[in-house]
């Protein structure tokens, strides 16, 4: 089975999986927003371990089975980013596997196991430029699980996963069995891939309207896992403390500013502030509806 997008989904072991009924309901409405697509000239390559239980897949769906022991989880006293390097490590090398094979012209996308994906994501990307070497989705939704509430969300590629597509012939390797844990890191990195797309000589286009709902703050999300819900405030003589202390709109505001006057310049344009405001109801039926692919919130942008 070949195609000009392929899809690849990197679940990580069982062992690593709090939940793994939720994460089978994940599984499924994501499948249905893939089976949702208006253009089905995709390839889905679901990459897990050979016990992995998983929903039925769409007709364009192939399971790739890997043997790769669960990572080990460094000491409590290392820092944040230190802390999720091994588990970056291992989505590295399960894209490397969903990797082989690709033709070199094709798009590859990484898609998490629990977010979802507009009905003409697929489309959209086929349809556009053949010079282009990827694509962008920036614009999309917030969800922070089991609420009733979606958020609208811009600079979304610098916090989702789900959010970048690139021509397979930039991920080409000369030998697969000797990277190193740097290289397969930035394999595992969204915003790695977006600094691809930002190097001499690429070019993407951005996606026009909010393409993926990122689904946020459930016991199987990796922040959730292995990092503390919530920092401790600092001091409110502190900027930062102070900063904490304010209304998120005003805060959102004033974060912005500061952002605008930093990067003035300097770094692609694109590259905004993520942040995330106003909300949409998230009805049952929004949802039952979304599981056929289409996102049909209100978009105040549009």
């Amino acid at each position: 089975m070949t195609a000009d997008l392929y899809l690849l989904v990197p679940i990580r072991h069982p062992a690593m999986v709090s939940d793994q009924e939720h994460q089978y309901r994940c599984l499924e409405a994501l499948f249905a927003s893939l089976a949702g697509q208006t253009d089905q000239r995709y390839v889905l390559r679901v990459i897990c371990d050979e016990s992995q239980v998983l929903p039925p897949l769409p007709p364009q769906g192939e399971r790739v089975d890997v043997d790769i022991p669960p990572p080990i989880k460094p000491s409590d006293q290392d820092r944040a980013q230190e802390v999720l390097n091994p588990f970056r490590v291992d989505k590295g090398k399960r894209l490397l596997a969903g990797l082989d094979g690709v033709p070199p012209h094709a798009f590859v996308m990484n898609v998490d196991d629990d977010d979802l994906l507009h009905c003409d994501v697929v489309g959209s990307i086929l349809a556009g430029p053949d010079a282009v070497d990827g694509w962008v989705i920036d614009r999309g939704y917030v969800w922070f699980d089991g609420n009733d509430a979606i958020y609208e969300a811009d600079g979304l590629h610098l916090a989702c996963g789900t959010t970048i597509a690139v021509r397979a012939k930039h991920f080409k390797f000369s030998d697969t069995t000797a990277l190193k844990d740097d290289i397969l890191m930035e394999l595992a990195g969204h915003r790695d891939w977006f600094a691809l797309l930002n190097s001499d000589g690429m070019s993407y286009e951005r996606l026009p309207y909010r393409g993926v709902i990122y689904r946020r703050g459930h016991a199987n999300s990796m922040q959730t896992r292995l990092l503390p819900t919530s920092a401790p405030v600092a001091p409110i003589w502190t900027p930062s403390g102070l900063l904490a202390r304010m209304p998120h709109g005003l805060r959102l505001r004033i974060k912005r500013f500061l952002h605008a006057r930093r990067n003035a310049g300097a770094g692609p344009a694109d590259a905004l502030l993520y942040h995330w405001d106003r909300p949409h109801p998230f009805t049952g039926e929004l949802y039952a509806s979304m599981m056929g692919g289409k996102l049909e919130a209100k978009d105040s942008a549009a």
